[in-house]
């Protein structure tokens, strides 16, 4: 609870009385004066000591997520629609061959909306909330608030992750609901004024400023500590009420302020007054041997103030710690290679997480500067990413800090990609840390120069420049100098695809086209996409895999019900980039590439999946025969906005993953919207078959 100090003292105040009667009014007046300047000064030092209790606070308001929101952190505060399982280059499968099914349904409840989704696909609730999967497969479910709404909670989950995304074993058929309630901002006490020290039976009269940023209907109440209390209603942004109230005991009364909106949300605060006894209500200014007719009026005014003041210093005794050397912040990235990722236009997507360090002293972070670029180079301003990420948001966990609107980026001049950060007051609790989270409004994509463009890499920098963190308790210079931090990289899509394997099991066979790996592409729903090349690794034992061609070897489109998928080309290699029709002979392995004659196209928020087929020989019966598959992720650096041939190479290309977000207005394989594999997230394992 806030407690605000009001000192409107009009010279009957304050501790340090002399009680020798024979000074004069002027004498007893400078003493109160003097005795004013001590609160005051006890006021700031606990206002600056940080103490929540008894100084006036940063209200902070709430940032919906937007809908959509890619927020993928390394603290996984945040979720992403692959939580915190990073994959390795070569995701694999495990087949155990079963015919058991589980249904699992999504249901959901509260007064709010949103998407529930899975991996492996199949739930995009929405409108699909059931979907059947084999026993023993793990589901992640993840959440997607709409605008005005936030999550909840999940009920029927096994296990969660670090972020709070959900864990079923299909074992059984199983329910899971998914919550989704009002996101309502709470109001809040900004103001309170009135009198220190009120006459007995004296009409005293109070100020309260309160606001509701959803403009909802609220109650603010005014306990007044004498077991009575007022009532009034505020409407709108923001109000001012007018309390007025008398007490018939005299001493110090506590007044406590409660303010309620409709949905529950609330804010309170506090505030003193001292009743005395009004004898004389003017100040004497006559002779001395008037003084003797009011001391006891003055004795009972001070000895409330001087427990006033004792309690005042007992909290900054508390809160004050002993400081031998200067504060000094640190700024480090939190992020490793792992966190690099995909965002999406139209969306607040993490860009960037720093752990923030005061050492030797209660820090308040007040300053800084944040340069959005896309380069990894934290000390060179470039605005070239400032059409991507418009505005950026500073948050401590879910909270936003600083300015609730954001900082905007600046689009040129020699301050090109840079955002200001000026008030900060970020408090940074001494010898503690904590994760600084920078998150972007990222443009919609557009191909007129306006807008984000496809595939544009953003690197978020906490810049040398620009810095200042000061003490809390103000006894130490402040920290100006920094080593600057720079976050992972980032990559900016209309839509992205996701990559998994599908459990199947069956017997190595020699022959032709022997089904051996089943998997799934998806596409995210904030946009339609097309894949153009697929690579497999392939790892035989006590069996030799021939080298593909047309006739023995072939993708199938299983959700669409077409064989073998006509193909431009089909390689078999020892390399990734090799275009040969090798062999892969037992103990060896090699590279299986796909290269279909039309770009296989699948729509926002759907999934298709696919059935590989190769063909084998020489299987041997002792100690058995062996095929490895998994898909195959080579990719590490980026190669995006060009045509289709300009990421392949004229099919013996790097990337062993080419797709296409379709944001260009006449998409085709000429379009600049093709891109490699990097960062495209993939899950599963390898498939093994054996005779």
């Amino acid at each position: 609870m806030k407690k605000l100090f009001v000192f409107a003292l009009a010279g009957l105040l304050l501790t340090g009385f002399n009680q020798a009667s024979a000074q004069t009014a002027p004498s007893l007046l400078a003493q109160i004066q003097a005795l004013q300047l001590q609160i005051s000064n006890l006021q700031n030092q606990l206002r600056n000591s940080g103490n929540n209790n008894h100084s006036n606070i940063v209200h902070l308001s709430f940032c919906p997520l937007g809908q959509g929101e890619d927020t993928a952190t390394t603290s996984d505060d945040v979720p992403c629609p692959w939580g915190n399982n990073r994959p390795n280059n070569n995701i694999s499968q495990n087949s155990t061959a079963t015919s058991t099914s589980y249904m699992l349904t999504v249901t959901k409840s509260g007064n709010g909306s949103g998407l529930v989704w899975s991996n492996p696909a199949g739930i995009n609730c929405g409108n699909d909330c059931n979907e059947s999967y084999s026993s023993g497969t793990g589901v992640w479910l993840y959440s997607n608030a709409n605008g005005g709404s936030q999550f909840g909670g999940w009920a029927g989950c096994d296990s969660f992750s670090s972020s709070g995304d959900c864990r079923v074993v299909m074992n059984y058929n199983r329910t899971v609901n998914a919550r989704f309630d009002f996101a309502n901002t709470p109001p809040s006490i900004d103001y309170v004024s009135g009198p220190t020290v009120l006459g007995l039976n004296a009409l005293g009269t109070w100020t309260v400023v309160a606001s509701d940023p959803d403009g909802d209907l609220a109650s603010m109440d005014m306990v007044w500590g004498d077991n009575t209390s007022s009532t009034a209603a505020i409407f709108g942004s923001s109000t001012s009420q007018t309390f007025t109230h008398s007490y018939n005991t005299i001493g110090l009364k506590t007044i406590y302020i409660y303010v309620r909106d409709q949905h529950g949300g609330s804010d309170s605060a506090s505030t003193t007054v001292s009743v005395i006894s009004p004898r004389i209500k003017t100040l004497p200014y006559g002779p001395a041997s008037l003084i003797d007719s009011v001391k006891t009026n003055f004795d009972e005014a001070l000895q409330a103030i001087r427990t006033q003041i004792l309690q005042i210093q007992a909290q900054l005794n508390k809160n004050q710690n002993k400081v031998t050397l200067a504060g000094d912040v640190s700024v480090v990235s939190a992020e490793t290679p792992a966190d690099a990722t995909i965002i999406l236009g139209n969306t607040r997507s993490a860009l960037g997480h720093f752990t923030v360090m005061s050492a030797n002293d209660a820090m308040v972070l007040k300053k800084m500067q944040v340069l959005i670029s896309p380069l990894n180079n934290p000390n060179n301003p470039n605005g070239d990413a400032a059409d991507e990420i418009p505005r950026i948001y500073l948050y401590d966990g879910d909270t936003v800090i600083g300015f609730p609107d954001g900082y905007a980026v600046m689009a040129s001049g020699s301050d090109a990609g840079v955002a200001s950060i000026t008030n900060l007051n970020w408090v940074l609790p001494k010898n503690a840390s904590k994760t600084l989270i920078v998150k972007g409004d990222v443009d919609r994509i557009g191909f007129d120069g306006m807008y984000a463009d496809s595939g544009a890499s953003v690197y978020t920098h906490i810049m040398s420049r620009g810095f200042e963190a000061c003490s809390m308790l103000g006894t130490l210079a402040c920290d100006t100098v920094i080593t600057p931090a720079s976050s992972v990289q980032r990559l900016v899509y209309k839509s992205k695809p996701v990559l998994s394997m599908i459990p199947y099991g069956g017997p190595l066979q020699a022959g032709l086209k022997d089904p051996v790996f089943k998997f799934k592409i998806s596409a995210d729903p904030a946009g339609t996409i097309e894949w153009g090349k697929v690579q497999f690794y392939v790892s035989m034992t006590g069996a030799t895999m021939y080298g593909v061609n047309y006739q023995n070897a072939s993708i199938d489109n299983i959700t669409d019900g077409i064989n073998d998928i006509p193909m431009m080309a089909i390689f078999s290699d020892s390399s990734i980039q090799g275009n040969g029709h090798q062999p892969i002979t037992g103990g060896n392995s090699g590279y299986v590439t796909f290269l279909p004659a039309i770009p296989e196209r699948i729509t926002a928020g759907s999934f298709k999946d696919y059935l590989l087929k190769l063909s084998f020989g020489d299987l041997v019966t002792s100690p058995g025969a062996f095929a490895s598959v998994s898909l195959n992720r080579s990719e590490t650096n980026v190669s995006n906005a060009s045509s289709y041939n300009q990421i392949e190479g004229v099919y013996n290309g790097i990337p062993s993953l080419i797709w296409s977000d379709s944001s260009a207005s006449s998409h085709t394989t000429s379009t600049p919207d093709w891109a490699n594999g990097l960062y495209v997230k993939a899950f599963g394992d390898t498939n093994v078959i054996h005779n």
